[in-house]
């Protein structure tokens, strides 16, 4: 008991010089483990219980894997359980595992090394151990513990399987290993992008409540964090909640004018996918999960084992070096654009994130590749940005929007000599439309000027929602004549307006009749003076009211 070269009689040789193929055939069902869905102590398991059945002598075994403490064990039966060294201290298993050798108990009843562990295990019917340590990643530490029933069960040909079948085992715990890595990567990964989207969407409703840019917004957001001591993230699921913490702005439930549903809307979108994948340093793909399938849109087994770039087509210029140099350990990690092409013709736009489990310097054993599903995040930014610059309620533009268009069109007015008009609306006892019919009714009214502006004016026409019942109206390059003629026309096609609101009494619906007063401003103006957009915003303003004094 105790040695490493002991052997059997010569005439044991032959089955286990011939038990190779067993070999063959557990690493083949090794290699089709599908790591990526596949838990770490289902690894195990299905680790103990191949090299049980490939060895020769070996009546059941045990597979351990080490990392910062934590001993993650699974046994092939009763008695290989039993003798968990989690439980009754450090045996020949943890000790290969520490020092990647082979150790031999070839008779547990004998005495030497391990003689606590050799007398349980005698006690439980092994007569035989056989240790060998794995060999998987830097930091990690694994074996191999095969348990027989008879003294010398384990002769020279069949430590050298376990040795063959260690190298393979070892390759599977590793990727199993670096995966559980990359999932835990993933999570963090997912998490942060969810924190950031809501954080994204809370600086959106915020910039749209207080109409200001999202930098401002961004700092208002920051500062009640700091004032109440909490978290960012938290401070921005309240906003989105509708909860007052800003000072005194319910940002998703203030009105912004009588229709009294102003409030941005999407709460809750969900972040985007990402997909995990392991591949090698030049970057074969070992092992793919769902969502990364899904984004490459193959089958796992059209994506395994094939080079990953053949899949990722990216326009920026300095991936192929920063590629090149993570293969080599000169970087870290690699991020870059990339769209993928789907088998139906479609393209996805995705970011591929490729990093190293083990954060060593040397070339890395694997990488583990993220990819972030770009369309759906691109769609969100739209969408808050479409929010930021829109009445929600009309989809016209909103009145930040409308003096970015004013200053941008007055500047090249002046630089190219041309004028600028500008038509200010306002509907005519919009007040006793809310009173009478209720602010459901007052949203359809508004709703329904807008799609009429959106008839009647020209594509080259901006018009917008200033805020309640008043609207605007941006038409470059028009003089006063013209502005004036398009005036009439809005003003003709107004006479018969007369959009159908529902009696909230009744729930009849019925037509009521809304006059809307249109102002003209132009610039330069009379005097040839050029206006600025705050105030040509004025000179309408004041047009209209004006107008509505000689009506």
């Amino acid at each position: 008991m105790g040695t490493t070269g002991a052997g059997r009689p010569a005439d044991a040789a032959a089955p286990a010089a011939t038990a190779a193929p067993a070999v063959q055939r557990a690493h083949l069902l090794l290699a089709s483990l599908d790591l990526a869905a596949t838990p770490l102590p289902a690894v195990l398991q299905r680790v103990a219980v191949l090299a049980r059945d490939c060895v020769p002598g070996a009546d059941e075994a045990c597979a351990v894997l080490v990392h910062d403490g934590a001993v993650h064990a699974a046994f092939s039966g009763p008695a290989a359980a039993a003798l968990d060294e989690r439980l009754h201290g450090p045996g020949p298993c943890l000790a290969a595992a520490a020092s990647g050798a082979t150790t031999v108990l070839d008779d547990t009843a004998a005495p030497g090394r391990h003689p606590g562990f050799a007398a349980l295990a005698h006690r439980h019917g092994v007569s035989s151990v056989l240790a060998h340590g794995l060999p998987v990643t830097p930091g990690v530490q694994a074996a191999l513990a095969l348990y027989g029933r008879r003294p010398g069960a384990f002769d020279d040909p069949a430590r050298a399987l376990v040795g063959e079948f260690g190298r393979r085992a070892g390759t599977c715990l590793a990727n199993a290993w670096a995966l559980r890595v990359a999932a835990s990567r993933a999570r963090r990964l997912q998490h942060d992008l969810a924190s950031r989207l809501l954080v994204e969407r809370a600086v959106g409703a915020v910039a749209t409540a207080r109409r200001c840019d999202a930098r401002t917004a961004d700092a208002l957001l920051r500062a009640a964090a700091r004032r109440a001591g909490r978290r960012v993230r938290d401070v921005a699921a309240d906003v989105l909640g509708g909860l007052d913490v800003l000072g005194g702005l319910d940002v998703m439930g203030g009105q912004d004018g009588p229709g009294g549903q102003d409030a941005p809307g999407g709460r809750d979108a969900a972040p985007a996918p990402v997909g995990l994948l392991l591949c090698t340093a030049t970057g074969v793909v070992l092992e793919a999960d769902g969502t990364a399938l899904e984004l490459l849109g193959h089958r796992r087994s059209d994506v395994v084992g094939r080079d990953l770039h053949r899949f990722l087509t990216s326009d920026e210029p300095a991936a192929p070096a920063a590629c090149t140099g993570l293969a080599r350990g000169a970087l870290g990690a690699v991020a870059h654009r990339a769209r993928v092409l789907h088998p139906d013709g479609r393209w996805r736009e995705v970011r591929a994130t490729a990093s190293r489990p083990d954060g060593g310097a040397d070339p890395p054993a694997h990488l583990v590749v993220h990819l972030q599903d770009l369309s759906a995040h691109e769609e969100h930014v739209r969408r808050l940005l479409h929010a930021a610059t829109h009445d929600h309620l009309t989809g016209l533009a909103n009145r930040a929007q409308l003096l970015d268009e004013l200053h941008r069109a007055l500047s090249g007015a002046r630089r190219h000599h041309r004028s600028v008009a500008l038509l200010y609306l306002d509907v005519d006892d919009f007040k006793a439309v809310n009173d009478t019919r209720g602010h459901a009714a007052g949203d359809v009214v508004l709703r329904s000027l807008a799609a009429l502006l959106r008839t009647v004016l020209r594509p080259e026409d901006t018009p917008a929602r200033l805020g309640g019942d008043e609207f605007a109206v941006l038409c470059e390059d028009t003089g006063a004549e013209q502005a004036h003629r398009l005036a009439e026309r809005l003003r003709d096609a107004l006479a018969g307006w007369s959009p159908p609101v529902e009696d909230p009494a009744t729930g009849a619906r019925a037509a009521v009749a809304v006059g809307v007063t249109v102002g003209v401003a132009v610039s330069p103006d009379g005097a040839g003076r050029h206006l600025d957009a705050a105030q040509l915003l004025h000179a309408g303003d004041s047009a209209m009211y004006r107008a509505k004094r000689r009506r």
